[in-house]
């Protein structure tokens, strides 16, 4: 329409188009702006499709002469030559002299010359300096996370002034760097990430305004994870000679400073069977008698204190000491946990000891508490719980990894790393990681090295000094594990024949590289499980002489996908994942409401088990400031806990005494199974389409394993979307994989890569064809599965999804036909009936049937789902917690109608701000690519109170 005519209708002169108004003509076209991938391209038509990968949206394109169709493209700092650049920074420290956080650095013409004076670096502004590359100088102390070049003969410097600023990054990591140019025609094709398409909604279709495209993104290591540190069995006996020598000069004052061993044996154990407690001390005197025993100490209503006395008898004599000992047997304790507490009256570097110890029983929820960097939380001590730790020091004695080589030079000195372990049983993993063995001054850190890697001598020289490095320093040898990072099949057999029987930290199904670290601990039991001889991550048999591998944190499948779902309360929805605006900004209980959600689904799965079930949670990154973001996080995970454990199902202790139970009470691991529905629904798991992103709405998960399998189904499919299976030989690579496309982020996307080449390999299940039918007869609901397989199958597990029947607890309401095994299971939050049928099958066709006759029942849910926008809702805690977020990547704004008699907050997107919703109908609006809370309403009355609406623009 051209001016004259436009003003025309304006006036009324000419005709509207039919059914608009004024308003509606001369209302602008809407754009949309978002990350797409390109899914197909006619170049002919000049026509694409689009698709926002975490909400699946959907779209096509039309380009013509008008579009800007650009690239951003990729370039390592060794790109940059040297001399003058132009520079942008994220952070800037005068007084250190180094910059971090670049995020444009740009040559500049020669004939650009020095800049003026006044352009003096800035924190988030350009300037001008000199790009300088200089040449290692082993002698001069490293700053931490310098860069160095690919090559690692220089490292990098700014010439600011005349004065020289050190570039820094996190592990020493390049900076990414990008820089924008026309899209060669050849490079818009199907795949391509896209940082941004904008088009408009015109009357012939979508026309694309612009895109910035990404070519060449892919997966580069920053480090490599082949190194060693070139260490030798000679330089490690040389090192232990110096510090013998040394603890020697000192070890006669250790009894002084050290004089009480105070030990709980079990930790953990089922009913009717006896705990002890045992006592050492040197004294010149028979020491405090007085033992208080508190059981069930976390439940208020139940707790129950009692001065217990000690039979100290006295032994040999030394240096003027007396040995005395006792022991006390502890019997008949109620399932739950319990606390013994010591006051020392002899003196010795700690006043008063204490242990917390469990008690269990098959439907226990064991929850084991791994702290990794950091600083501890407090409320360790506030609540006496239980827990493990990253033991750092005590092998960093060998060398450490900047080639330090401390020795301690008093008792005191020796043993003070022991202090919270003898104190209250905090259980120790000793760090091998990154040449702390080895007295390296490499840089950057972390140091690309494997310990995997290094001969078998040097591993099991390694693995011989800190065992007795940790005696030297106060620990018990039988207490203490190592740290998984480098480890693998050969690392755990060398270990197992050095006397190690605990190795905590093994990452959840993790299949990526850390940094320098290449960790592929994919297809392990979830669980705590004994390693097999013939891969680390197998389980294998177990009694008294079992290796236990135990994890840092637990669930789920989704981390292996997408690199989300680890039950740490320190990766949040809003400042670790960002995962989209929504995440709340205040650190209170609704800010942790992912991690309850999930907290209270295991206990709820506690119905569903036959064994008491392991939980690991990892907590990491607390600081010493209580108002830390990640320290109030941990905290307020800690609080759920004890909360939660005044039911008596749950309990806590370390992963030394989870494996101590493991070798006690199972010659294979136990069978366990669990139920997951998406904790992080609307979650996005990253903010970038190079990254890996998590669909918006992710289907349920059960889970099973036991010694012959592990398997996870996603609803609504029958057959397992991963099989692993325990019965073969396994003969993997540790690490591997390096063939398969990952995302920047080192994952191996779903769909983006063939799932039956990734190693450990699971079963193929392509070849199989399931069908399933419901019958209703007076005799109960009858389920038929047809399987079709052209080989045979032993105990392979098919999942059954939301049985119209209820579920109850106990046995005698299901039977099978056909060779069969039934496991029926529990749905956290809906309470639906599923379950796990286990079956042989012969090559062809096989025929199941479960009969089931408990009540009819229609299955539940936690989805909501109305135009524009999808949901889910959690009702724990006596609080209905809803999940909402759009099903397109723009602004999406809905009317939400609150029933009378309701108290209903709105949690805003981006920033979670609370908003009170009185009785009657509110305008809301969820910003573009965000998801927000809802409280005080059921899954049934949010279906009902949501209504779109339709004039949705940005």
């Amino acid at each position: 329409m051209n001016r004259l005519s436009a003003l025309f209708a304006l006036l009324g002169l000419l005709p509207l188009p039919a059914g608009a108004t004024a308003t509606e003509a001369d209302a602008p076209l809407p754009e949309r702006r978002f990350q797409a991938v390109v899914t197909a391209v006619d170049a002919a038509k000049k026509t694409l499709s689009l698709r926002h990968k975490p909400t699946g949206f959907v779209a096509d394109a039309t380009w013509d002469d008008r579009s800007v169709l650009k690239a951003r493209i990729q370039y390592d700092i060794d790109d940059v030559p040297e001399g003058w650049v132009e520079c942008w920074a994220e952070k800037i420290d005068p007084a250190e002299k180094t910059i971090s956080g670049i995020g444009i650095l740009r040559s500049l013409p020669p004939d650009s010359g020095p800049p003026a004076k006044t352009n003096t670096p800035r924190e988030r502004t350009l300037f001008r300096c000199k790009l300088l590359r200089v040449p290692l100088d082993t002698g001069k102390p490293p700053t931490a996370g310098r860069v160095p070049t690919r090559k690692g003969d220089a490292f990098y410097e700014l010439d600011i002034h005349g004065e020289r600023w050190t570039l820094t990054g996190k592990h020493g990591k390049h900076p990414k760097l990008s820089r924008e140019e026309p899209l060669a025609p050849g490079e818009l094709k199907a795949g391509l990430p896209c940082a941004e398409v904008v088009y408009r909604e015109e009357p012939s279709g979508n026309h694309l305004v612009s895109l910035l495209g990404l070519p060449n993104q892919s997966f580069h290591p920053e480090t490599s994870t082949n190194g060693t540190t070139g260490t030798t069995t000679t330089r490690i006996a040389s090192e232990m000679t110096r510090l013998r020598t040394a603890y020697a000069k000192v070890a006669a004052d250790r009894i002084a400073v050290m004089p009480v061993r105070f030990r709980i044996a079990p930790e953990v154990t089922l009913q009717n069977e006896p705990v002890t407690l045992t006592m050492e001390a040197w004294a010149k005197k028979s020491p405090n008698p007085q033992v208080e025993l508190e059981t069930l100490y976390l439940q208020p209503d139940n707790a129950n204190k009692t001065t217990l006395t000690l039979d100290w008898k006295a032994g040999e004599h030394s240096g003027g000491l007396t040995r005395y000992t006792a022991e006390l047997t502890l019997r008949d304790l109620p399932a739950g946990q319990h606390l013994v507490q010591w006051h020392c009256d002899i003196g010795g570097d700690i006043e008063a000891f204490w242990r917390s110890f469990a008690v269990i029983d098959s439907q226990t929820l064991v929850v084991m508490l791994h702290f990794t960097a950091g600083q501890p939380n407090v409320e360790f001590e506030q609540f006496h719980l239980p827990y493990d730790y990253w033991e750092e020091s005590v092998v960093s004695l060998l060398g450490g990894p900047l080639g330090e080589r401390k020795t301690p030079d008093t008792a005191r000195e020796w043993i003070t790393r022991s202090r919270d372990y003898r104190r209250r049983g905090a259980s120790p993993n000793l760090q091998i990681l990154q040449g702390n063995y080895a007295g390296r001054t490499g840089w950057p850190a972390p140091i690309p090295v494997q310990f995997r890697l290094e001969p078998d001598d040097v591993q099991r020289t390694v693995f011989d000094a800190a065992i007795e490095l940790a005696d030297m320093t106060g620990f018990d040898r039988d207490a203490i594990g190592f740290t998984a990072y480098e480890f693998g099949t050969r690392t755990v057999a060398i270990a197992h024949a050095a006397g190690v029987r605990l190795i905590g930290s093994m990452c959840i199904h993790q299949n990526w590289q850390d940094g320098s670290w290449g960790i592929n601990h994919t297809g392990r039991p979830l669980r705590p499980y004994f390693a097999a001889k013939d891969d680390f991550r197998k389980p294998g048999n177990g009694g008294a002489d079992g290796m236990v591998m135990v994890s840092q944190h637990d669930k789920s499948i989704l981390w292996t996908e997408y690199g989300l779902g680890v039950f740490e309360p320190a990766w949040l929805e809003r400042d670790w994942v960002g995962g989209g605006g929504g995440g709340r900004s205040v650190y209170d209980d609704v800010f942790m409401s992912r991690d309850f959600d999930l907290m209270d689904a295991a206990i709820q799965n506690l119905q569903n088990q036959h064994a008491p079930y392991f939980q690991s949670i990892g907590i990491e990154f607390s600081k010493s400031d209580p108002k830390d973001m990640t320290t109030r996080s941990n905290a307020g995970m800690i609080h759920y806990l004890v909360r939660r454990a005044r039911s008596g199902n749950v309990v806590f202790c370390n992963q030394a005494a989870a494996a101590d139970f493991y070798r006690r009470h199972y010659a294979e691991i136990p069978e366990t199974v669990f139920y997951d529905p998406d904790y992080w629904c609307g979650l996005k798991a990253t903010q970038s389409i190079t990254s890996t992103w998590k669909p918006v709405a992710y289907p349920d998960l059960m889970q099973i394993e036991n010694a012959r399998y592990s398997a996870f189904f996603k609803k609504p499919a029958i057959l397992p979307e991963y099989h692993w299976d325990y019965t073969l030989p396994w003969d993997y690579p540790d690490w591997g994989n390096k063939q398969l496309p990952r995302s920047v982020m080192g994952l191996l996307v779903p769909g983006e890569h063939d799932k039956f080449a990734v190693t450990p390999k699971i079963t193929d299940t392509r070849p199989l064809k399931v069908e399933q039918e419901l019958r209703e007869s007076p005799d109960g609901l009858e389920v038929l599965l047809t399987l079709q397989t052209p080989g045979a199958l032993k105990a392979f597990p098919l999942a059954l999804w939301d049985l119209p029947r209820e579920w109850k607890p106990g046995n005698g309401w299901w039977s099978t036909q056909g060779t069969a095994r039934f496991l029926p299971m529990r749905a956290p939050f809906t309470g639906n009936l599923n379950g796990i049928l286990e079956v042989d099958a012969h090559p062809g066709d096989n025929q199941y049937r479960v009969r089931i006759t408990t009540p009819q029942r229609t299955p539940g849910s936690q989805d909501i789902a109305v135009e524009g926008m999808q949901g889910k809702v959690f009702e724990r805690d006596g609080l209905a917690m809803a999940y909402i977020w759009p099903t397109h990547p723009w602004e999406t704004a809905f009317e939400l109608e609150v029933p009378a008699g309701h108290s209903v907050a709105y949690y805003a997107a981006p920033d979670g701000e609370r908003v009170d919703l009185p009785p009657g109908k509110h305008r809301l609006v969820i910003a573009k690519e965000c998801w927000s809370r809802i409280t005080g309403l059921t899954q049934a009355e949010l279906q009902a109170g949501l209504r779109p609406i339709s004039n949705n623009h940005e």
